[in-house]
């Protein structure tokens, strides 16, 4: 559980935020992220006492499905587990591709204001930032990339260089995704 740390951490955050008057949240924020709801709510994630602990808001909506998606994942195909890797990292270029189709601005999240939620832009640019939905494609990637190295390792132990050899093709990929992987992020962050 994470509640003694995490409830160990809010209290003295109140009272340094009380002390020295900067604390912006109001007790119904205090109330919701007292009980990891303050990513539920866009009016609480960014007026939240500990903002960047919106995650664990998240994490719970997690860990409640994780049992029942771990049942649906566990006889997946590689080819599927691929494939749905795939859809998975697709999803988030939506938020591109429909804007350009749509003949409207790519940086339409920049109108948002912090601590705004006056209009719907500033609640879809909250949602998008800190919601558990906005978020659950990447927690279903994460199982299915552990999901494709189960099935790499079979598939490595299979071929008939060895497990550990450089001629198999599974080791290859086993030994290059994820750098490749973050390759592949560094190349994303770094365009502006």
């Amino acid at each position: 559980t994470i509640y003694p740390l995490y409830a160990f951490s809010l209290i003295p955050a109140f009272i340094i935020g009380k002390a020295y008057g900067t604390m912006s949240a109001e007790w119904p924020t205090l109330l919701a992220q007292s009980f990891l709801l303050q990513a539920w709510v866009p009016h609480f994630t960014e007026n939240a006492l500990q903002m960047h602990c919106w995650f664990l808001s998240c994490m719970v909506v997690y860990w409640f499905f994780f049992k029942p998606l771990s049942h649906v994942l566990k006889n997946i195909t590689l080819l599927k587990t691929c494939l749905l890797m795939g859809f998975f990292f697709f999803l988030p270029w939506l938020l591109i591709f429909i804007p350009v189709i749509a003949n409207e601005d790519v940086d339409w999240y920049k109108n948002h204001e912090f601590y705004a939620t006056d209009t719907f832009l500033d609640i879809g640019v909250v949602m998008l930032k800190f919601h558990p939905i906005c978020y659950f494609h990447v927690f279903i990637l994460g199982m299915l990339l552990a999901k494709l190295r189960q099935l790499l390792d079979k598939k490595a132990a299979l071929n008939f260089h060895g497990c550990f050899s450089w001629r198999n093709p599974y080791n290859v990929a086993l030994q290059f995704v994820a750098p490749m992987g973050y390759l592949a992020l560094f190349l994303v962050f770094s365009v502006q």
